[in-house]
């Protein structure tokens, strides 16, 4: 009977110093898994764009915390509701908004201001920008779309004084 305490006690202790590690991992993976599928849903915007040989966006709700891709139906390069098809939206996790960091507090970077990017047919990006997003422990992280001429899709983190993709210049992501 000693011997099963002591072992519990060992596990119970074992666990009381791992637990702040899993916790923190536990927050990282959600705000780092949000602009993934934000990237995500960028990237499929881009080749359906492609595929169907039509404008293809989208569109950042920050009032709802949700992307979603949608079909320029009438070409106006305007996302409007009930016009535009949706091919599908991405809600943000609990404790995950749209939201920059305190120096650049605007959740959309470019755009030409507009809450969307829209895609043409040969995969460019009518525009250059990012939406931001952040955590409730100050972790920023964008999905930035640039050069427009191709559409490429990156995810960078804030690092307090700028934006860089993990391993840019060496320099690897740092956590709150």
């Amino acid at each position: 009977m000693t011997e099963l305490m002591v072992v519990l006690a060992i596990i119970v202790i074992i666990a009381l110093f791992g637990l702040p590690a899993l916790v923190d991992s536990l927050h990282r993976s959600k705000i780092d898994g949000a602009n993934r599928q934000v990237a995500t849903v960028m990237r499929a915007a881009r080749l359906e764009a492609i595929k169907l040989g039509r404008p293809v966006g989208v569109f950042a709700d920050f009032a709802t915390d949700r992307v979603f891709r949608f079909v320029d139906e009438d070409g106006n390069g305007v996302y409007e509701d009930g016009v535009d098809t949706v091919l599908g939206e991405v809600p943000l996790p609990a404790g995950v908004s749209f939201q920059g960091p305190p120096a650049q507090p605007d959740a959309i970077d470019g755009f030409g201001g507009n809450p969307y990017v829209l895609f043409d047919i040969d995969g460019s990006a009518g525009a250059t920008g990012a939406f931001r997003i952040a955590d409730t422990r100050q972790n920023f992280l964008e999905v930035r779309v640039s050069p427009a001429a191709t559409g490429r899709v990156q995810i960078r983190k804030w690092d307090e004084t700028d934006w860089f993709a993990q391993g840019e210049n060496g320099k690897s992501w740092k956590w709150n």
